[in-house]
């Protein structure tokens, strides 16, 4: 069994509704890894959709880009959680 953090950027949910880009992507790793016995945690906005365990690392898709300093806090934030 693996233990796996993936990473969502902020912009969307996962999945994301009639979108094909890494959101949709990190949900479909997500789900298989999940669906494989594997133990995963997935950092993406509220109201996203998982097997995995959801860590809404914001209540809900910002929609648009962060400033550079907001996004630091973010990966500190991912980093937290990478070896519990």
């Amino acid at each position: 069994m693996l233990r796996v953090g993936m990473v969502s950027p902020p912009w969307l949910q996962v999945p994301p509704p009639g979108y094909g880009g890494i959101e949709r992507v990190v949900y479909d790793l997500t789900e298989r890894l999940v669906k494989r016995k594997n133990k995963v945690l997935l950092f993406a906005p509220g109201g996203s959709k998982t097997s995995a365990k959801l860590i809404p690392y914001v209540p809900e898709p910002l929609g648009q880009d962060w400033p550079g300093h907001i996004k630091d806090l973010f990966f500190k934030l991912c980093s937290k959680y990478s070896f519990t």
